[in-house]
């Protein structure tokens, strides 16, 4: 809950923040308790029938959830597969925020060099 900033009024979770509103209505923090919630269920939960042949829209407003939630989990999965980066080495703070701003900087470019942007950020 620590990357949560002021301006923030809605509060996106995989299915594994399912007990979350309990613990947020117990906390001292008024920020959180105004939050909106969207937390995505889990799949197995999501059920029909065989022989409905009609919209699932339980299933669709999970995907939109989770198609949100994609876009920010992207950056640490590049920084993790592709740059090998999956334990943190005590250095320091400033050591380590410093590393992470590079990453997370690198990630950025690899991400629009593989979608074909290239001319953001190459000045010559």
């Amino acid at each position: 809950m620590a990357s949560l900033r002021e301006d923030d009024d809605v509060l996106y979770g995989d299915s594994g923040y399912l007990g979350i509103a309990q613990r947020i209505a117990e906390s001292d923090n008024e920020q959180l308790k105004s939050m909106a919630l969207r937390i995505a269920k889990r799949p197995s939960s999501l059920k029909t029938t065989d022989v409905f042949k009609g919209f699932n829209w339980d299933k669709f407003i999970e995907h939109q959830k989770s198609s949100i939630r994609c876009k920010v989990e992207h950056a640490f999965l590049i920084v993790k597969r592709d740059f090998g980066y999956r334990k943190v080495a005590y250095k320091g703070l400033k050591k380590n925020l410093n590393r992470f701003h590079m990453l997370f900087a690198c990630a950025n470019l690899l991400m629009l060099i593989r979608g074909g942007r290239t001319e953001q950020f190459c000045t010559a």
